[in-house]
């Protein structure tokens, strides 16, 4: 369940999502659907990265990806008040009927990012996967935008303006606020966050035929 320091992880990371630039977040954006997806990330990140060999990897999200499936079957079926009565719950009260609700949402959204493009890819690092992959389809999907790379306006004093669309703030975000560093004491930079866009989008065009696009 999303509990109130998941939500306020989620305020933290859409407020640096807006900062400093003219990006407004969605005022009827999903914030527990949102916490629900990140903590997917964190989950999918963490395995990936404790998983040194393709074959394994690959395995382990197909295995989870038949779970979330069958929850979501599972759960559905449970939570409506006849099909507990079949199983002997005759008068089943609001709260154990809003409850199951909430657990179908959850498996529905574990199921939509297991089923996602890209839920099978192996595009090299825990990291490439993480920013490039996982976090733009969340990111797409709740706040209605997509994840791009954002530089301003090359001028004579700053030749190679830094990556900082809301994409970007949106991933650095994520990676502070659940400890995830490229060493201890260090944040990401837009410039990495960017190169893992780039990185996993390329892969895609490659597995497709297609041609990468800028960003």
């Amino acid at each position: 369940m999303v509990s109130p320091d998941d939500l306020k992880s989620v305020d933290r990371i859409l407020e640096a999502t807006a900062r400093g630039g003219r990006f407004k977040v969605p005022t009827d954006i999903d914030r527990e659907g949102l916490a629900s997806a990140l903590s997917f990330c964190l989950t999918w990140y963490k395995m990936y990265a404790s998983q040194a060999k393709k074959p394994e990897r690959r395995r382990r999200k197909e295995v989870a990806a038949k779970i979330g499936s069958s929850a979501v079957e599972l759960l559905g079926a449970l939570s409506k008040a006849e099909q507990l009565r079949m199983v002997g719950i005759d008068q089943p009260d609001d709260a154990v009927l809003d409850f199951l609700h909430l657990l179908v949402d959850q498996a529905r959204e574990a199921e939509d990012l297991y089923s996602s493009p890209g839920a099978f890819k192996d595009v090299g690092s825990a990291f490439v996967f993480l920013a490039g992959e996982r976090l733009p389809h969340v990111y797409e999907k709740y706040l209605g935008h997509k994840a791009t790379i954002g530089r301003g306006v090359e001028t004579k004093k700053v030749r190679s303006p830094p990556a900082n669309s809301p994409y970007i703030r949106f991933a650095i975000a994520f990676c502070d606020e659940f400890g995830v560093r490229p060493e201890e004491g260090r944040s990401y930079s837009g410039e990495t966050i960017a190169d893992a866009l780039k990185k996993a989008r390329r892969h895609a065009s490659n597995q497709h035929g297609a041609k990468a696009r800028k960003y």
